[in-house]
């Protein structure tokens, strides 16, 4: 019989009532050749309506999907019911899922619970399960922990996956004493050789861990593979892992990249992050900055604090994407509060710095704590200065001292550093040369330039050592491979000399030209003689020329005169044998300048230091929006109010002072401030008496100065102090680096009496009279005496008259050409020349600026005063009051 006459026979058969032609019908319209859904629903339902509890079931599905009919959740729910009622196993078991779900009709814990036993007690394995979990969560029941249990193993039993899957977690569960591996494996395994993707993924782990078996990385690599293609995530994540690390296979950065990429798709935030650095670094793919920017900024999304701080790094570099300060700050903020320590460190520094965001110092401080004792070793040293500079709290020796051994000890090259030097100095310490080697020597393991240029110095004096100079010189060949031009300039010195090595006069020139291209004024002079003399290279006259000219352009007095005497004997002015002498002669001046100079230096001063200023000249020193301004205009002397500025020392009734006079040019009104002199000097000055209340004549000439109080040691009175060193600046030797942003910050004393002004004329005596000598053997002289002006000018200016001795004044000062870098034009009033100081303001606790007492509209100029300080977070550094 055909099969079309087998299906009629059927047909006639079920239309006659016949129960199970209309299943077979039904089975044969589902699917096949006869495949017809509507057929397929009305020889199910006609078997369901004669009592068919396994077409019950089917009926209830063809009504949830809608086969062969429209989708109906409350015929499902009718149908599953009935079929429920009349004993089939599934049918209970989705009833109670419909019960639990609200399936066609009202969620009922209750019947939920019920059904779900039933069909458990009748065998249904998944019913088992989650019955258990009824009775572990206490769902529609109350919780038993023993019920749970007995379920669990009682669905595992039956072969329910995920019920093997938690009896496994529970063999895992406890202590050494409770644990049992050896079952949890056994049960891992029956649960993933089921299918369980996450039983895949632990048998793979316990593979790896030697867990309830032996460690065996092949099938670790197996079974995590099979997770990871079953769509596991962390299977995912850990088998790009594993290729990445060669973990049971040979390393495959192609397909580390595939497996990331996947688990990245599929959302795992680690993976995510971990894509991002693909991109960056091009493994397993060609780099793609773009791509970097947008799966750091997806794994930000998700909460990976890793991935919110380089997102922050990428708005702050324009890494992939356009630089946003704004969005820097706020990743950076999102990092630091997800607990990133270097994300606080970085928020710390925007709050310092006003990047993205207000300059808060309180904030500063705040963030900075945070990331130090979240153990950032940067952090420490950064909450150590904050301590020691009061940044944002007050100054505490003792919390600067701890945060920066804590920051040393926990590797920070700098900190390292600094508490190597508070061992120097006895800071907060005893002082003790051997703990000073040791964290010196340390730091310059770790790569700190300035720690590796005392360490040289440590070896060269034997300080906390015994002496060595091969050593000495071997640390300030790494110093000056560094780019230290100290380290470069001590170098050549020990090549020239043979300290540690054989003299070696190339070397020597090699170093001291590395040295004078770093900036070193010293090394720029001392180049300029190697090039003249043939030292270490061939003599070069143009070289010569260049590099003495460099040299006295960035202030060193030697080579101006190097340079002025060259240019007078290439004029025919001198001959060699007059070069020679007035060389000497004006070295002794230089030497008598030094001293007289040195004299002056303001050594101490408990009280602090007072410099006036009118309100415009204040604000042009403080902070603006996104700028710190920390300087002291020094002004011309040809702006001085005092007629009589500078001519003191030749203004005495004395053999002496007509000396000097006599280099002087009389319409000159100081040396130095003539329109015949390219030089001229630049001065601010300040007053030791701390409670004057009028200005001084060469500062502000208005009666509404304001006054500024500054502590001694903002200024750079270093080289009146016995210690070579510096526990947080650069080591000091002579001679400074140029820095086309600052003049010199020495502050040194004006003084009154007729015997002071006499003893320094004395020590000008002998150098001024022989380069008289042989000024009377020339024919040309204005040359000679132009630069007899210009050494001597900033001494002249240290000197007043003894009615004014009340004003206990000092001054910074500097003598420069017209054409400095360092010389600028005053916005405000065009046309004034200043120089700027070095940092003397807000540059740690100790800057009061006090209002005239009897100000007007004080209070509001207080207010402005305080926004532009708090804007900058200058507050805790700077008070604010009225004088009195």
């Amino acid at each position: 019989m055909s099969r079309s006459e087998d299906l009629s026979v059927l047909t006639e058969k079920a239309e006659q009532g016949d129960t199970d032609a209309m299943l077979r019908l039904a089975r044969l319209y589902y699917q096949g050749e006869h495949s017809d859904p509507a057929r397929f629903f009305r020889w199910t339902r006609r078997a369901a309506e004669s009592g068919d509890a396994g077409a019950m079931f089917n009926l209830a599905l063809a009504y949830y999907h809608g086969t062969g009919t429209e989708p109906d959740a409350g015929k499902f729910f009718e149908w599953t019911l009935a079929g429920a009622k009349a004993g089939d196993l599934t049918a209970m078991y989705n009833l109670a899922l419909a019960y639990d779900r609200g399936t066609g009709t009202e969620p009922d814990v209750g019947q939920c619970f019920e059904w779900t036993r039933k069909a458990a007690r009748a065998g249904h394995a998944g019913a088992m399960f989650n019955l258990a979990l009824a009775y572990g969560k206490g769902k529609g029941t109350a919780p038993d922990a023993r019920a749970y249990a007995e379920w669990t193993r009682r669905a595992a039993q039956a072969g329910d996956p995920d019920a093997m899957f938690n009896l496994a977690l529970s063999h895992a569960e406890g202590d050494e004493r409770t644990r049992n591996d050896a079952e949890y494996f056994e049960w891992t395994l029956r649960a993933a050789q089921a299918g369980h993707a996450g039983a895949m993924f632990n048998l793979g782990q316990a593979f790896y861990e030697g867990r309830g078996t032996y460690a065996d990385m092949a099938a670790y690599l197996e079974w995590t593979q099979k997770a990871a293609e079953a769509g596991h995530m962390g299977a995912m994540f850990n088998l790009a892992l594993a290729y990445r690390n060669g973990t049971g296979t040979d390393a495959d950065d192609r397909a580390y990249f595939e497996w990331t990429r996947r688990a990245a798709h599929a959302g795992h935030a680690r993976a995510m992050f971990n894509l991002a650095l693909a991109y960056e670094e091009g493994v397993g793919t060609r780099p793609d900055t773009t791509l970097y920017f947008e799966w750091t900024r997806r794994a930000a999304e998700t909460g990976h604090p890793r991935a919110m701080f380089n997102l922050a790094l990428a708005y702050e570099k324009g890494d992939g994407t356009r630089p946003d300060m704004a969005r820097y700050f706020e990743w950076t903020r999102r990092a630091a509060e997800a607990g990133h320590p270097a994300a606080m460190a970085n928020l710390a520094l925007a709050y310092e710095k006003g990047e993205g965001t207000t300059a808060d110092a309180g904030k500063f401080f705040t963030w900075i704590r945070k990331a130090a004792e979240a153990g950032d070793a940067q952090a420490m040293l950064h909450l150590a200065l904050a301590y020691d500079e009061g940044k944002g709290t007050r100054q505490a020796a003792s919390k600067f001292l701890e945060w920066t051994r804590r920051a040393a000890e926990a590797g920070e090259p700098r900190a390292m550093f600094n508490l190597a030097m508070a061992y120097w100095s006895g800071t907060g310490l005893e002082a003790d040369s051997a703990r000073y080697y040791e964290w010196t020597r340390k730091a310059a393991g770790a790569g700190d330039t300035r720690a590796k240029f005392n360490l040289a110095l440590a070896y060269e004096a034997g300080k906390g050592v015994e002496r060595d100079t091969v050593k000495h010189l071997q640390w300030l060949l790494s110093a000056a491979e560094d780019g230290e031009p100290l380290a470069m300039y001590n170098a050549a010195l020990c090549y020239q000399d043979g300290i540690g090595t054989r003299a070696d006069a190339g070397r020597c020139f090699t170093w001291m030209r590395s040295a004078a291209e770093a900036g070193y004024v010293d090394a720029m002079y001392r180049t300029a003689l190697a090039f003249e003399r043939g030292q270490g290279t061939p003599v070069d006259e143009d070289a010569f020329q260049a590099w003495i000219t460099r040299a006295a352009d960035a202030g060193h007095r030697q080579a101006l005169v190097a340079a002025r005497l060259a240019h007078l004997k290439s004029q025919g002015i001198v001959n060699e044998s007059q070069r020679r002498a007035l060389g000497t002669a004006f070295t002794q001046l230089l030497a008598s300048v030094r001293e007289i100079k040195n004299d002056h230096m303001v050594e101490s001063s408990a009280d602090g230091i007072v410099h006036f200023a009118s309100w415009d000249a204040l604000v042009s020193m403080l902070p603006t929006h996104g700028a710190t301004t920390k300087h002291v205009r020094l002004y011309n002397t040809a702006y001085c109010t005092d007629a009589w500025e500078g001519r003191r020392l030749t203004e005495l009734d004395d053999d002496d002072a007509l000396l000097l006079g006599s280099f002087i040019n009389a319409s000159a009104r100081a040396a130095g401030d003539g329109s015949e002199s390219d030089y001229s000097v630049y001065m601010a000055s300040f007053t030791l008496a701390v409670d004057s209340a009028a200005p001084l004549r060469a500062g502000s000439d208005s009666d509404d100065a304001l006054r500024i109080v500054l502590p001694l040691a903002a200024f750079d009175q270093r080289r009146a102090s016995a210690r070579p060193l510096d526990p947080v600046r650069r080591p000091i030797l002579p001679g400074p680096l140029v820095d086309p942003n600052r003049a010199d910050g020495t502050l040194y004393r004006v003084k009154y009496e007729d015997g002071d002004a006499r003893e320094a004329l004395a020590r000008l005596r002998e150098p001024l009279a022989g380069i008289g000598a042989v000024c009377d053997t020339l024919v040309e002289v204005e040359g000679v005496y132009d630069l007899v002006r210009v050494l001597v000018a900033e001494v002249l200016h240290l000197y007043q008259y003894p009615e004014r001795r009340h004003e206990q004044e000092a001054r910074l000062l500097a003598n420069l050409p017209i054409a400095s870098p360092l010389i600028d034009l005053d916005d405000a009033t065009p046309g004034r020349l200043f120089v700027r100081s070095p940092d003397l303001l807000f540059t740690g606790a100790g800057t009061r600026i006090l209002l005239p007492p009897h100000s007007r509209d004080a209070g509001a100029a207080m207010l402005n005063l305080k926004h532009r300080l708090a804007r900058q977070g200058l507050l805790s550094a700077t008070s604010l009051g009225r004088g009195t």
